[in-house]
């Protein structure tokens, strides 16, 4: 069994979003639809913010101890937090990822130091907009703020003894959005994409 947790691209996990999904109030909200795993959805949750959100100390309380745990995060911070002027500044995408990174990093460790195997989810890119939170920058911004982050979040789990996964950085872009529903979330026509992903901790050794 694989849990499933953070923002709300878990629902890919629990069979896809939809437009009833995001008139959920209560959270979390726990789905068990699909063999093999279990999602915890927090609600819009940031991985610059991650460990401040207010299930994150919760979670020990719905997920099983040692389980294995997938985390999303990033999506929101990459379309719009990062790119604000309060945080890019004149840093650089770069430089504003990696920080990014580095404080999402704090919460997947300590997950792993409690007995959970931890795994993140790299976000997409998701160049639309949601009806409360415009992007922000250009799409080719965004699009090089998911690149920049992902590759620090994978060099940060394969450096701390995590697992790393992703569905692609450009899946959204093919097939004029096929796969999302509204631009941003993934549908049940992205199942295929997930194939075999039950197996995903399967080997996997903690360092």
């Amino acid at each position: 069994m694989i849990y499933c947790t953070g923002d709300s691209h878990t629902s890919l996990f629990d069979g896809g979003m939809n437009a009833y999904d995001l008139k959920l109030s209560s959270y979390p909200a726990i789905g068990r639809k699909i063999s093999g795993f279990a999602t915890c959805h927090f609600g819009p949750v940031t991985a610059y913010g991650f460990t401040k959100h207010k299930c994150f100390g919760l979670l020990p309380k719905w997920v099983p101890p040692g389980s294995n745990l997938l985390v999303s995060a990033g999506e929101i911070d990459c379309r719009h937090y990062l790119l604000q002027e309060k945080f890019f500044n004149s840093n650089g995408i770069r430089s504003v990822a990696r920080e990014c990174v580095a404080r999402y990093l704090i919460g997947l460790v300590s997950l792993k130091k409690q007995g959970f195997n931890v795994g993140a989810l790299g976000p997409l890119h998701t160049p639309l907009a949601m009806p409360h939170m415009q992007p922000m920058g250009t799409i080719e911004q965004r699009f090089e703020m998911v690149l920049a982050f992902n590759g620090y979040l994978r060099g940060a789990c394969h450096a701390n003894g995590l697992l790393y996964a992703t569905l692609g950085n450009k899946v959204l872009r093919k097939e004029k959005y096929y796969f999302a529903w509204d631009g941003v979330h993934l549908s049940a026509r992205a199942l295929p994409l997930i194939q075999g992903w039950e197996h995903l901790f399967d080997g996997f050794q903690k360092a």
